[in-house]
């Protein structure tokens, strides 16, 4: 499991019977007891690359240079799928293609957006799980749970959610 304040992140199965279904639950703790739990599946029939091929800590830290306005804006073709999606939920918005990730990462650097990441990945299958922290160069932090789903080592959807995690 990964946490970050108040929320937790961990891999878990779901069982009926013969049949496993994997899912990523993000569960928010207040004075011990849960207040909001959210299950992700992390099963696709986009997994192509078998789990062991992809360096998730590697791809997270390259992910999190260009988002955390420490790498080059370029790596975004080296990282993502050229379809790949991006939803952010902290703003409602959804872009898909290279182009207008590309333009999202630039958007966010030229404001002053810095990100820090604040735990290990966590991988299941093609899911892989990370909290962040941004700051909006204003001095006010703003943490989230990125979510990146991989196909042949490249992200091909990410999303973030705040720390109500709605919409990940």
């Amino acid at each position: 499991p990964i946490r970050q304040d108040n929320v937790v992140a961990v891999f878990q199965e779901a069982v009926e019977g013969d049949a496993a279904t994997p899912y990523l639950s993000a569960t928010e703790l207040d004075d011990g007891k849960v207040i909001n739990q959210w299950m992700y599946p992390t099963s696709s029939e986009s997994a192509t690359t078998p789990p062991g091929a992809v360096d998730a800590a590697a791809l997270m830290a390259a992910v999190n240079g260009i988002w955390g306005g420490t790498g080059d804006t370029a790596d975004v073709v080296a990282l993502y799928a050229p379809d790949a999606t991006f939803h952010d939920t902290i703003q409602g918005k959804t872009y898909t293609g290279l182009e207008a990730i590309q333009a999202k990462v630039e958007a966010n650097a030229s404001a002053g957006w810095v990100c820090e990441q604040t735990s290990d990945p966590i991988q299941q299958d093609n899911v892989v799980a990370v909290f962040h922290r941004f700051d909006f160069g204003n001095g006010s932090t703003f943490p989230v749970l990125a979510v990146f789903e991989l196909k042949d080592g490249k992200v091909i959807t990410r999303g973030l959610s705040n720390n109500i995690l709605a919409g990940c």
